[in-house]
């Protein structure tokens, strides 16, 4: 994907040395654009045609806005490489944006990979001389709420996803009242911890978890009362778990532990109907005899 010549807005006075270089690497796929006041390059003036939307542009702004930028080795060690991570150019069950890695070879800046979904809130770590972010991300969407945990190591093919938990009481009572399991997990911290003191930082999180069954669920002009209620109920029984997922090199695997807490929060978010009373034998009125004469 060769350079175009670019048509964005530019800086009023000379940009610093890291604009330049961000400029510089936007300048290889797309038409960068910046904003004067800051002297700085923010993205690209139209969406990329890797996107989702590629289609999609605007008249002011950037429409593949940049929220992150990283420089270093991250699917090789030595390599010259940026990841880029963008907001736009998506649709909302990607993520609405995405990341994008580039190296700098021969005198140029070339595209290795792109994946929808933006990285957002990242630690980093460096391990056999490459860099591996720990990123948390959420969604939410007609009631339901998810946060979730990744390791992006880019010199691994494995998918970056370790672990979620969600909240959906705020579906209660969104299209009226409802029979169903609510449920309410968060994730209070996460980070790098060399757990087992092998030189290589591993995973650990805390989280809390409560569940709540309506089986009979409240008036259409009561829900939203007893969803306040159930939501106050749920953070105040709340239980506390530790996660810890160790570091083979090659991944990140649970522990015993963590496999059993993330199982048992599986199963109290399924909703089984309460069992239906076993109805009574149809009556077969008074009993007869015959006397043979």
């Amino acid at each position: 994907m060769g350079a175009r010549a670019h048509t964005g807005v530019r800086p009023e006075a000379t940009p610093t040395p890291e604009a330049i270089r961000r400029r510089d690497v936007l300048s290889s796929f797309c038409d960068p654009i910046a904003v004067p006041e800051s002297r700085d390059w923010v993205g690209c003036v139209e969406c990329p045609s890797f996107t989702g939307s590629p289609e999609q542009g605007i008249t002011a702004g950037a429409a593949f806005q940049i929220e992150e930028d990283y420089f270093g080795s991250f699917s090789q060690r030595g390599a010259a490489e940026a990841l880029l991570s963008f907001s736009g150019c998506e649709v909302r069950a990607m993520g609405m944006g995405g990341v994008l890695l580039l190296r700098y070879e021969s005198r140029a800046w070339r595209i290795v990979s792109y994946t929808a979904g933006p990285m957002r809130d990242c630690q980093r770590t460096e391990q056999d001389g490459r860099t591996l972010f720990l990123c948390r991300s959420g969604s939410a969407w007609q009631g339901y709420v998810d946060e979730n945990v990744e390791v992006h190591d880019y010199g691994n093919p494995r998918p970056p996803f370790l672990f979620n938990v969600s909240d959906n009481t705020g579906s209660a009572c969104l299209l009226g009242p409802r029979q169903g399991v609510f449920y309410s997990g968060n994730i209070s911290a996460v980070g790098w911890l060399d757990l087992n003191h092998d030189g290589w930082l591993d995973v650990a999180a805390t989280i809390s978890f409560s569940s709540e069954i309506w089986h009979t669920p409240p008036t259409e002009d009561g829900c939203a009362h007893e969803g306040e209620l159930m939501s106050d109920r749920l953070e105040s029984s709340a239980t506390r778990s530790r996660l810890e997922f160790i570091n083979t090199g090659t991944d990140f695997r649970p522990s015993p532990s963590t496999q059993q807490i993330l199982a048992d929060i599986e199963v109290k978010t399924r909703y089984r109907p309460p069992p239906r009373p076993t109805p009574a034998p149809p009556s077969r009125g008074p009993v007869t005899t015959r006397t043979r004469r």
